[in-house]
């Protein structure tokens, strides 16, 4: 994991802490479901207390505006009725911020997924 944390675990701890970014993560969480901006962050929140290994997609830099530093940030799918969502958070001053939290624009591949599939290839 790049997000400053050493196991999926340590994020699931602490997702009840995440700091939702509103004019992303929620507003397109509250498009999708119909949720209030609350609801939304309190679903944000709570999907990220369900992460697993299994959904790390991959690791991003995010480039910043100077005199910021670039952030490590982690991507991950997360599955509901719904279907998939493209869940992408990093840590600040061990808080996580999540980013992003929206329907897919492409197809996410797990690092699993893609394991698997390289395995079938050799």
């Amino acid at each position: 994991m790049g997000s400053g944390f050493n196991k999926v675990e340590d994020v699931v701890r602490l997702a009840k802490f995440a700091i939702v970014g509103v004019s992303r993560a929620s507003k397109l969480i509250s498009e999708r479901t119909g949720k209030t901006t609350p609801q939304a962050e309190a679903f944000a929140r709570a999907s990220l207390a369900k992460l697993r290994d299994e959904d790390f997609v991959e690791r991003l830099v995010l480039q910043a505006i100077p005199p910021q530093k670039p952030q490590n940030a982690d991507v991950y799918r997360f599955r509901d009725r719904a279907g998939d969502w493209y869940v992408k958070f990093f840590v600040e001053n061990g808080r996580i911020i999540i980013v992003s939290f929206h329907e897919p624009e492409h197809q996410l591949i797990t690092r699993v997924e893609a394991q698997a599939r390289a395995r079938r290839n050799s």
